[in-house]
């Protein structure tokens, strides 16, 4: 499902490269899988969240909490900020769209918002990341 969300946020990214009808089905497509993803890691989340309230929470997993959070919001707004400006998966979904230049402004930034905090995801699961790969066959064991 990673590696779903995040080809699809790739494709997504910058509309010239695809054209602006698949950009918005891309786009709308991978917000719902990144979306999904993190709810099916609801159970950690509120295991996080408690341990916050305890005052137990080691700073890894702040981070990562932190992280989840902001990468939520941020594709929240990106779906917001997306429908307001489509012209075409709008009108399917019964909303108006072609929203002004505030709303690509939202849109941009919520995109490379969640650009980064994917980038920042990718770096804090390496390890975890490494060893699917070893286990799938497709990298070599790390020397390091």
């Amino acid at each position: 499902m990673d590696v779903t969300a995040g080809a699809l946020f790739l494709v997504a990214f910058n509309a010239e490269w695809t054209g602006g009808t698949l950009h918005e089905w891309v786009g709308l497509t991978g917000i719902v899988v990144m979306v999904v993803h993190l709810l099916r890691h609801s159970k950690w989340l509120r295991g996080v969240g408690r341990r916050m309230l305890g005052s137990r929470l080691a700073t890894q997993s702040l981070v990562r909490l932190l992280l989840a959070v902001g990468l939520f919001a941020s594709l929240v707004t990106l779906l917001w900020s997306g429908l307001a400006l489509s012209n075409s998966v709008a009108g399917v979904v019964g909303i108006g769209g072609g929203g002004g230049e505030g709303w690509k402004t939202v849109h941009e930034t919520a995109a490379n918002a969640a650009g980064i905090l994917i980038i920042v995801h990718v770096i804090l699961h390496q390890r975890w990341l490494r060893a699917v790969a070893r286990q799938l066959g497709a990298a070599p064991e790390s020397r390091t």
